[in-house]
């Protein structure tokens, strides 16, 4: 079922589709408010992107577009998946506190200024070579073919997320005049570079490396309310995003582009199940298919022959006249589960969740307490939420994780060296 249909069949059966939404609103709310406490989690707004996922299967399955076997299926793949969650994460362990870093204060500082610096240079570098991503024809195609440059990109988003989370550590601490506009302008960049990549959901990063500050580093939450009143100004970010790459900046072209995209969030599915399309779909078999993404870019794993993502397979197979271009949904667990294994599946889905959940446990309860730390805490939980999204994809953002976190390690080293030398050579 393409984009169009599935509005058309939601216009034609509006009750249904409230009654899927409400119904879908009250299971995330119930799951919400088992692991999440404000707005600005990233984990409650990944609850969102979830009930409109849902919904679609559901509706679909009230409209009489789905036979009940398949409905039946995904009904207990959702609630199988939040139970392997709650086994594997153990939400009243206490957080740890313990600070391992010695002189952390002095490397982190250092550290922004190289981050800020790579992230400028290696933005604009792809920007020079591979064009900026808001202005062809799908962004997912930015890196494709473009060799070392590919870690570059897999490298600027924690780059990203390092200079934000610093910067608001800066502010927190009443810095001067001057520090505040480099931060400030900073901010100004990081805010036009997400534009500029065509991502729709780009002002989604400030919240969450908010979140991530708050709750990680200086464990509070309790002043969000207050900051509720900026949403607006991201929702405005978004809209504007929406309307800039359809060519018409009107606010009703753009929040109804934004409303259709909300509603088909659930395009895995509507674009899956309807007359079993999914059977369509071809992999290399669920080992080489699903860790690709992890072993293919370290080189253990030959990418010769791989099938492309579902996502892109199923786009294909609708729109013809996109073959070949990376645009396509994401494959959520129990998809995956179904084209990999069938009604076995659901085992798949169970693991991913305990999996999921008990990585959530280490984030939050093993890593110690620490400017830089609690940076890498927010990085492995935005890469680890995508693992309820598309675990195909989180195996991808897995590798990524891996290679940031070895080049932190390696910076950390070198800034402490050369730090230590400095403060030798000045008490001699």
């Amino acid at each position: 079922m393409t984009n169009l249909e599935f509005l058309n069949l939601i216009f034609e059966n509006i009750p249904l589709y409230l009654i899927a939404l409400i119904l879908c609103s009250l299971f995330y709310w119930y799951i919400g408010a088992q692991y999440t406490h404000t707005w600005f989690d990233p984990m409650r707004i990944a609850m969102i992107t979830n009930v409109f996922m849902a919904t679609a299967f559901v509706f679909l399955y009230l409209a009489g577009s789905i036979d009940t076997n398949i409905f039946l299926y995904f009904v207990l793949a959702e609630i199988i998946f939040w139970i392997g969650f709650k086994l594997g994460f153990k939400p009243n362990t206490k957080v740890a506190q313990k600070k391992t870093l010695i002189g952390e204060k002095k490397i982190a500082f250092c550290l922004f200024w190289i981050f800020l610096f790579l992230y400028i240079v290696c933005t604009l570098l792809v920007y020079s070579l591979l064009g900026i991503p808001i202005f062809q024809e799908s962004r997912l195609d930015t890196f494709t073919g473009s060799g070392g440059l590919g870690l570059i990109g897999r490298m600027i988003p924690f780059f990203k997320i390092y200079c934000i989370f610093y910067i608001y550590y800066l502010l927190n601490k009443r810095p001067s005049f001057s520090i505040k506009m480099i931060a400030y302008i900073s901010l100004a960049i990081f805010l036009v570079t997400g534009i500029l990549t065509g991502s729709r959901s780009s002002f989604i990063i400030f919240i969450t490396v908010f979140w991530g500050y708050s709750y990680f580093y200086r464990q509070n939450i309790s002043s969000f309310k207050k900051y509720y009143k900026y949403f607006g100004v991201f929702l405005i970010v978004t809209l504007f995003t929406f309307g800039f790459q359809s060519g018409d900046l009107g606010l009703m072209n753009s929040f109804s582009l934004f409303s259709a995209r909300m509603i088909l969030s659930g395009d895995n599915y509507m674009m899956a199940l309807p007359n079993d399309i999914w059977k369509q779909v071809f992999t290399n078999g669920w080992f080489t298919d699903f860790f690709y993404g992890l072993l293919g870019p370290a080189r253990i794993m030959s990418g010769e022959g791989i099938q492309p993502p579902i996502g892109y397979q199923l786009t294909w197979i609708l729109y013809p006249k996109l073959y070949g271009l990376s645009s396509g949904p994401l494959s959520s667990p129990s998809l995956l589960g179904l084209v990999y294994f069938g009604w076995g599946g659901l085992a798949f889905v169970f693991i991913i969740g305990s999996f999921t959940g008990f990585m959530f446990y280490l984030i939050n309860h093993v890593l110690p307490k620490g400017v830089i730390s609690s940076i890498v805490k927010i990085y492995l939980t935005i890469n680890l939420i995508t693992f309820i999204f598309d675990p195909r994809l989180a195996m991808g953002y897995l590798f990524d994780s891996i290679v940031n976190i070895l080049f932190l390690c390696i910076l950390i080293l070198i800034t402490y060296s050369l730090l230590t030398h400095k403060i030798n050579q000045l008490s001699e």
